[in-house]
């Protein structure tokens, strides 16, 4: 026996004295006892349950097949039973059940830390709810025949028909991969959506609680970092202008005071209650002791988190359809056309934007936009180094007048203009065009192209005395602004 625990009832200070009689009654809402056995099996298949209730891990199971019996390993197998009395007046016997499970659950766990401690095994997967099958055998009273309890009915799901993708969904699907695939983080709210995936899948499949909040709070950042930032990309802030919005020393909590009220309005006080007070308390702060201090989370609050980060989801994009003629691209982006349309919120500029032929290729831009803002960020902190032409590739742009040189340093993001070429790089740039033209190659005007130097000390000599600009004001294959004022 591992366990005999009491949770005793409330007693109002006020309330009745105890008569010796009712003290059970009274005090013990439930009674549980778990009990463990560990049997070396020569077949790896589980017995049957109900041969398990009658002889519970005492006597050996038969073997189905000798033969195979021999030449598979041994196989180890624990079984565990939870016995819970309850007292005869209680009522609310399902709840009950439940919350008693859920902590018998909870001591199990503990077993498993201290056994992982000390053997220093990593070959266990922590026991939760989730984590057990659907369904489980139960025993009523005296009665000794198995019946069955649903343990979770999310677990069921992989009983059922999966959703199938038709021809209506085809679009969807590939301007998600195209979002995902653009930059180190993707873009247009991909991120957000693997966290998100990430922290259902580990409550309700691994029953992963301190995970679980974990991934809510790295989700939840990752939308209101990436929102702020689309917001700023399209009220046409220069990026390197606005990277000190996102310093570390700033802070998520911090920005979410100051920066979004004049964006978006709305209520985003955290001392007042709504979406983005539940949001600070119920993941932000959580997800700070779970760091700091290490704190244990309770399957209750693993699904307060998840349902605070799908109200602040939800709450940002009501928010944000209240602004479309101001933001039209970043409702395009959050909320999607199909899903402007069903909710009638498409003004007539909003209309025009999404039906012009003008407007830059936006998921591009704003990944440009992000990635030179994240630079800029670092750079400010000093964990980037500083440009090097040893370190920056060549390239050239065919033009009708003429072709413009720069070197581009990818790393920091960072490039140099060369406004008076030198002839050894006419030479060598036509020399690498009479070879591309021989190959049929030759790169089409306006597309960068990258030219190889044999002495790679002409590079810093083509650097000497020039100035590094972001790369988005040099290379035009890397715009980053909607109104394109993008080159310097």
């Amino acid at each position: 026996t591992f366990i005999e625990e009491h949770h005793p009832d409330e007693v109002l200070p006020d309330g009745p004295g105890r008569e010796p009689d009712d003290f059970y009654q009274q005090v013990m809402k439930y009674h549980i006892t778990v009990t463990f056995w560990s049997k070396c099996r020569d077949w790896p298949y589980p017995p049957n349950w109900t041969e398990i209730w009658q002889r519970p891990g005492i006597q050996e199971l038969e073997t189905p097949d000798d033969q195979i019996a021999d030449e598979l390993p041994p196989h180890w197998l624990t079984l565990v039973k939870v016995m819970v009395v309850f007292p005869d007046s209680s009522e609310q016997f399902e709840p009950e059940l439940e919350e008693a499970l859920e902590t018998a659950l909870e001591k199990i766990r503990l077993l498993q830390e201290a056994y992982s401690l000390i053997s220093q095994d990593t070959n266990i997967q922590w026991v939760s709810s989730e984590a057990l099958p659907p369904i489980i055998p139960l025993v009523w009273g005296g009665n000794n025949e198995p019946q069955l309890y649903i343990v979770a009915t999310s677990s069921m799901r992989s009983l059922s028909e999966p959703t199938w993708l038709t021809e209506e969904n085809e679009p969807g699907v590939d301007m998600y991969l195209y979002r995902s695939t653009r930059g180190q983080h993707g873009a247009g709210f991909t991120t957000y959506h693997r966290l998100r995936h990430d922290a259902l899948m580990l409550l309700h499949r691994r029953g992963d609680y301190r995970g679980t909040v974990l991934s809510a709070a790295s989700a939840a950042e990752a939308l209101l970092n990436e929102l702020l930032m689309m917001l700023l990309w399209e009220k046409r802030h220069h990026p390197q202008h606005v990277a000190s919005k996102f310093s570390i020393q700033t802070g998520i909590v911090r920005r979410v005071r100051t920066e979004y009220h004049p964006l978006l309005k709305g209520n985003w006080d955290v001392r007042r209650s709504g979406p983005v007070r539940n949001w600070e308390t119920r993941i932000a702060r959580l997800r700070n002791r779970i760091i700091h201090n290490g704190d244990r989370v309770s399957r209750q609050q693993a699904r307060e988190a998840l349902a605070a980060m799908r109200k602040l989801e939800h709450y940002l994009g009501d928010l944000l359809q209240e602004k479309i003629s101001e933001f039209p691209r970043t409702n395009g982006m959050y909320l999607g056309l199909e899903a402007l349309k069903d909710r009638n919120a498409l003004t007539r500029r909003a209309r025009n934007i999404f039906d012009s032929n003008h407007e830059p290729e936006w998921v591009a831009t704003f990944t440009n936009w992000r990635h030179t803002l994240q630079l800029e960020v670092e750079r400010k902190a000093r964990q980037l180094r500083k440009p090097s032409p040893q370190k920056a590739v060549l390239l050239g742009i065919r033009y009708k007048d003429g072709t413009e040189f720069f070197l581009q340093d990818q790393e920091v993001g960072l490039g140099i203009t060369i406004n008076e070429p030198p002839e050894e790089l006419i030479e060598l740039n036509n020399e690498r065009l009479r070879k591309a033209m021989t190959h049929g190659h030759i790169p089409p005007p306006g597309e960068p192209y990258r030219i190889s130097l044999p002495d790679h000390s002409l590079k810093k000599r083509l650097a000497q005395g020039q100035t590094w600009m972001y790369l988005y004001q040099i290379n035009p294959r890397l715009p980053v602004m909607v109104d394109g004022s993008d080159r310097a």
